[in-house]
């Protein structure tokens, strides 16, 4: 019965993925390091203003600079208590790179499939940037999990 609201969690997030806007999966935990919540948070994007010259543009040039802004993602970051993890590319094609930033203090991390099979776990120092290489694994989505004695927080990777 306790998994159920994961497997709820990763049935609907298909749901959510398709909306227009960006959505985070983000989890709590205990003490003891069970997860006691998980939810989806969606992600605002920033309204971008009209102004009259942008409207002018033609529609080829318009098009070209979507195309530039989608061919480099954004690092997702993430501001928990005095730590700053940044994880980028993501989409990634295989190698990924993770920075925390903050109080230096060492980490654990676990990358995981959806199915829950471990594909890479270590220590990491938190004071240089953590390189995962995905390449050898298949296309699709997976965890990555960062473990401090005070926190743990679970990140959703795509590999294309």
């Amino acid at each position: 019965m306790k998994k159920l609201p994961q497997l709820l969690t990763f049935l609907l997030l298909p749901l959510f993925s398709m909306a227009q806007h960006p959505v985070e999966m983000a989890f709590e935990h205990d003490a003891a390091g069970n997860m006691v919540r998980c939810y989806v948070v969606r992600l605002e994007q920033p309204k971008l203003e009209k102004s009259n010259k942008a409207e002018t543009l033609d529609h080829q040039q318009t098009a070209s600079s979507t195309a530039a802004q989608s061919a480099a993602p954004e690092p997702v970051e993430v501001q928990r208590g005095g730590r700053t993890v940044r994880i980028y590319p993501n989409p990634t094609r295989g190698q990924l790179r993770v920075e925390v930033q903050g109080d230096g203090q060492a980490y654990t991390y676990r990358l995981l499939s959806m199915g829950g099979a471990l594909i890479a776990q270590g220590q990491h120092d938190g004071g240089s940037p953590l390189p995962l290489d995905l390449s050898a694994q298949p296309d699709g989505a997976y965890l990555l999990q960062l473990i401090w004695p005070d926190d743990r927080c679970t990140y959703k990777i795509i590999k294309n």
